[in-house]
């Protein structure tokens, strides 16, 4: 079967029209997201400009459709190199790329007017583009970062088969060539604009793949940075700056939902409220900052006395909420001497002269008739006791 060049030019052409709408329809999308598509972009219409004018052979003027055209189609391969750089991030020289175009201009330009010589424009061309095609590929394998190569990959891996039709090109087609008109060339030319076509759906298919994945990735990223923002507003809406215990609010949510607990499977429960004894004094004594790592002192120690099962949280001030889940009265105050004993033990090594912390505590159990404002009043109230009776000790109503 015979291959006519000139339709299959023709469709090279309308398939780089398709490839280039493609490329510009992606763009469209992501024209404000990543460097280098314009490049990318630019390329493609420049071989369809290129291509065009080829199809004009014999109408146009020769410096439009050899010249003019040839200088188009290598200009965009250079500025694929560009494109793909600025993509990855790498930076690519500028002055080996102005020499070669310069080169490649004269060359032509000595080719068509003053030598008249088809085979070495095509030798010119090939031997010339290949390594822009190699120098697409060495930018992805070797100076793109690990984790953009694997949406990389595929656009190397298309210049690699570039350079494999070219250099077959040099090899095979232009062995023995000596025909002046590139329009009656030999079915291995035609053959060659077929594989430049399949490469050329394989290049596009590459790049939209290319920024598809990218694109994908930022967005996990996305997703990442929000869950983790959220995660830190969450705790931030629940968490007391200062102690890093549950703040008010959401103690007295937790509480709620141990009441409702409490009244469907009737399970008890006890709360201890906890003021720290003449807190004032190391406030007045040594200054605000050490009250606060006073507090924060007695809250980790009441964490790390605690049970995992039970829930603290900063009620406000120097007062700290306690929910003793699954607990009597009589084993609440158990727990509560045992958080005396160890603010007793706890050392204060930023205050000046040694100071013993003791805490005063108010208990109360809960019981059908009361609700959670009760509740917390009556263990306010035994607070209240506590402190009237002497301070460092427990408490408790039942």
């Amino acid at each position: 079967m015979s291959l006519d060049l000139n339709t299959t030019i023709v469709i090279n052409l309308l398939i780089n029209y398709v490839c280039t709408y493609i490329i510009g329809a992606t763009w469209h999308k992501t024209k404000n997201k990543f460097k280098g598509i314009e490049l990318v972009l630019a390329d493609f219409i420049l071989q369809s400009i290129g291509m065009t004018l080829v199809i004009f052979t014999g109408v146009l003027p020769d410096f439009m459709t050899i010249i003019l055209a040839n200088i188009c189609m290598y200009f965009g391969a250079m500025l694929l190199v560009f494109g793909i750089a600025k993509f990855v991030g790498v930076t690519v020289l500028k002055w080996p790329y102005i020499f070669a175009m310069a080169l490649f201009s004269g060359l032509y330009i000595y080719f068509t007017f003053i030598t008249a010589s088809t085979r070495m424009r095509l030798i010119v061309f090939t031997t010339m583009v290949i390594p822009i095609f190699l120098h697409t590929a060495y930018i992805v394998f070797f100076k793109t970062q690990k984790h953009q190569r694997a949406y990389t990959y595929p656009v190397a891996i298309s210049n690699v088969l570039f350079t494999l039709a070219h250099g077959s090109r040099l090899i095979n087609d232009l062995h023995d060539f000596d025909l002046f008109n590139y329009a009656a060339l030999s079915q291995g030319e035609s053959a060659m604009v077929i594989i430049n076509e399949l490469l050329m759906i394989y290049l596009t298919f590459s790049i939209t793949q290319m920024i598809h994945i990218r694109l994908l990735n930022e967005l996990d990223k996305y997703i990442g940075r929000t869950e983790k923002l959220l995660h830190k507003t969450r705790h931030l809406a629940i968490t007391d700056d200062l102690t890093q215990l549950y703040n008010r609010r959401k103690i007295e949510a937790l509480l709620g939902q141990e009441i409702e607990k409490f009244h469907t499977y009737k399970s008890p429960f006890s709360i201890l409220m906890i003021d720290i004894d003449h807190f004032k004094r190391f406030n007045d004594t040594y200054g605000h900052d050490i009250g606060d790592k006073v507090l924060q002192d007695v809250a980790r120690t009441l964490e790390t006395s605690l049970r995992s099962t039970d829930i603290v949280g900063r009620w406000g001030g120097e007062e700290f909420l306690v929910i003793l889940s699954n607990t009597s009265s009589e084993t609440a105050c158990e727990v509560g001497n045992k958080l005396l004993q160890s603010a007793q033990s706890l050392d204060l090594p930023y205050c000046l002269q040694k100071e013993i912390l003791t805490l005063s505590i108010g208990c109360a159990n809960m019981s059908d008739h009361l609700s959670d404002n009760d509740l917390i009043k009556q263990a306010d109230t035994a607070l209240y006791h506590a402190k009237e009776n002497g301070r460092n000790q427990i408490i408790g109503v039942s």
